[in-house]
């Protein structure tokens, strides 16, 4: 008798605990199917199965896991398989790209169902046109709970490389498995340091953010650069009261768009941002790529790095000359346009300064303003229109005559003397003399261009919806021209000034156009040879010449 009660407790006991083990698994599987994820122990908690029921009727989380699986194959159609993520695939991945000069770069945030169709498959078009490889960097919202690990992606992703650990592209450039948040709103934060030992990187973001690192004399400075995402931006959405504010901002900032990057050899490497638009669609050195095609459209702007005539670097002057004959630009634009050695006031008081500009010829107004003229004619037949952006080095002529320098300089005294009335009657002086200098003065320069438009401080140019009239050294309420205050107070633009490029958010800065190692240059520079394309769209691209090499040649 007792037997028998004994046996119909076990057996009791027995069903019971496969009743709680098919429930566990029932409410392991809606989880998976309603959210795309193999559910957290923390998920698992808010939907009644305690950490202690998991063990009793699976061991653990990843036996659950494996059961479901292989029970029910059908739920896991949209689960990124987690063998993606092996040692043996990153090693087929390194070998995989070696293959391959040309990348497109692009960050994947976990989630399921929020890939970005057409752009994924205008980057396939771009593939396929340029023999290029996708590269997919997977990034987590932390505030997402449903997020487990890395292989929480949209499975579509499972046949592109998936680059989920450290991965070198040549000895100058690497992707950077850093776990960053999908929603930290300044990528670069912290990082400089980095790149004092371990060169250029690229790194996971739904952000583009582009800074440049100094690390030594006679260097190229190594560069940090974020993506952009393929994911789109309700990717972000959390329970949480106190994630509301960053979810808000993270949708704000986000970039559907990727980093084009070109091995030219083991030490030279070129990169280029893209950016979707609302169709998927994104253009590339003025070719548009769509999920079925390609065509060439043309470049609306074309802001080149400062100027600096005189000083200009030959090497960066052609490679600006070949982007614009290959993209046919239809505004130029130009900053620093004039250099201002004759009679710096940062010079003026310096005998030696002086007496060594004196030795190469460098010291007469007249002659700078010839190059201006030689220059501005070879640059007008560049685009239809040629802006002078009002900049700090342009306004040097008028700090010399209203200083009275020019009293004390008999090189330039009856030329600048001509300027005295100009001034006083509100003439720019730089566009003054340019365009009479063949009648002040007994010249064979004269300026023949007929398509150059000169812009005053504070004087607005829009160009596809971008701010380009502001040359970068003020920003809001007379302050000094840093990234974050131009941001204040221009929003979407391109600006110089500085020489050192930068993306941050919707604010784009050229580097320069002038030699990199001028003789007032001291110690690690941040300078680069960097102009900047506008899209019809207002899409942007900064392009860099590196000893005239801008892009890889086909």
């Amino acid at each position: 008798m007792k037997v028998g009660i004994m046996k119909k407790k076990q057996t009791k006991k027995k069903t019971k605990k496969k009743n709680r083990k098919l429930e566990i698994l029932k409410i392991y599987l809606r989880l998976v199917k309603k959210h795309g994820f193999t559910p957290t122990r923390a998920v698992m908690l808010e939907n009644g199965v305690s950490r202690d029921a998991i063990r009793s009727a699976y061991t653990s989380l990843e036996s659950l896991e494996e059961h479901a699986r292989k029970t029910h194959p059908e739920v896991f159609e949209n689960v990124l398989d987690k063998h993606c993520f092996t040692k043996d695939k990153f090693e087929f991945l390194k070998s995989d790209i070696s293959q391959y000069k040309r990348f497109v770069i692009t960050t994947a945030i976990c989630g399921i169902d929020n890939l970005d169709i057409n752009f994924y498959n205008s980057i396939k078009t771009y593939c396929e046109h340029n023999n290029a490889k996708l590269l997919v960097i997977p990034v987590q919202d932390p505030a997402n709970r449903f997020v487990k690990s890395n292989w929480n992606l949209d499975k579509r992703l499972q046949d592109d490389l998936l680059v989920f650990d450290d991965l070198r592209l040549n000895s100058n450039v690497s992707i950077r498995a850093i776990k960053l948040s999908a929603k930290q709103i300044d990528p670069v934060t912290g990082l400089d340091r980095l790149g004092q030992s371990k060169g250029s990187f690229i790194f996971g973001s739904p952000k583009q953010r582009m800074r440049p690192v100094s690390v030594g004399e006679e260097k190229m400075p190594h560069v940090f650069m974020s993506t952009g995402s393929i994911s789109v931006n309700t990717s972000y959405e959390s329970d949480y009261y106190f994630s509301k504010r960053t979810e808000y901002l993270a949708k704000h900032d986000h970039i559907v768009g990727a980093i084009i990057v070109e091995i030219e050899d083991d030490d030279i490497f070129h990169y280029r941002t893209i950016k979707a638009n609302h169709k998927g669609e994104f253009i590339d050195l003025a070719v548009k790529y769509t999920p079925t095609k390609r065509e060439f459209i043309g470049v609306q702007g074309f802001v080149l790095g400062d100027w600096h005539s005189g000083e200009t670097d030959k090497t960066a002057a052609n490679a600006w000359k070949e982007v614009a004959q290959e993209t046919k630009p239809n505004i130029l634009v130009v900053h620093d346009f004039f250099n201002g050695k004759f009679n710096n006031h940062h010079d003026a008081e310096n005998t030696i300064v002086r007496a060594k500009l004196a030795l190469q010829n460098k010291i007469s107004l007249q002659r700078e303003i010839e190059c201006c003229i030689r220059d501005l004619n070879k640059l007008s037949t560049l685009a239809k229109t040629v802006y002078i952006v009002r900049s700090n080095h342009d306004e040097v002529i008028e700090r010399y005559i209203r200083e009275g320098r020019y009293l004390d300089d008999p090189i330039n005294l009856d030329l600048a003397s001509k300027l005295i009335s100009p001034m006083i009657h509100n003439h720019m002086c730089l566009q003054y003399l340019v365009e009479n200098l063949h009648t002040l003065c007994s010249t064979k320069y004269k300026l023949t261009a007929k398509n150059i438009k000169w812009l005053r401080r504070d004087e607005s140019l829009k160009i596809s919806g971008i701010e380009c009239g502001a040359h970068g050294d003020v920003s809001k309420n007379n302050a000094k021209g840093s990234i974050k205050n131009i941001e204040l107070g221009y929003g979407p633009c391109v600006v110089g000034h500085s020489h050192t490029p930068e993306i941050l958010r919707e604010v784009y800065r050229v580097g320069t156009s002038s030699i990199l190692r001028p003789d007032y240059v001291r110690g690690p520079s941040t300078w680069m040879h960097t102009s900047c394309l506008i899209y019809k769209d207002g899409s942007r691209q900064l392009i860099n010449s590196i000893n005239g090499s801008w892009k890889l040649r086909s």
